[in-house]
């Protein structure tokens, strides 16, 4: 759940590709998860 929270902030300034969101998340999420698909 919490990732869909923080994808949704990440798209709130405007879209977005996926890979960039993808990073982004990763790199905000410090290495603790990795993003498939």
């Amino acid at each position: 759940m919490y990732s869909e929270i923080l994808i949704l902030a990440m798209l709130r300034p405007g879209p977005r590709h996926g890979y960039d969101i993808k990073k982004d998340v990763e790199r905000a999420l410090a290495g603790t998860v990795s993003l498939n698909n």
